[in-house]
């Protein structure tokens, strides 16, 4: 996997789709990575630390 020049960037919606923390947001809007994958980034650093769980 190479790594971008610019990190990604991506806004939480104004009406709450039905989730209480961002990690749940970024599993429904990237339904094909997994939740394992996920945590992995955010361990590694490569993800906004809110994304470990906050609550939204």
């Amino acid at each position: 996997m190479s790594i971008p020049a610019r990190p990604s960037k991506l806004s939480l919606p104004q009406a709450n789709p039905g989730v209480t923390t961002v990690l749940e947001y970024l599993l429904l809007k990237f339904p094909t990575i997994a939740e394992s994958r996920w945590r992995e980034r955010m361990a590694a650093g490569k993800s906004h630390p809110a994304a470990t769980g906050s609550t939204l």
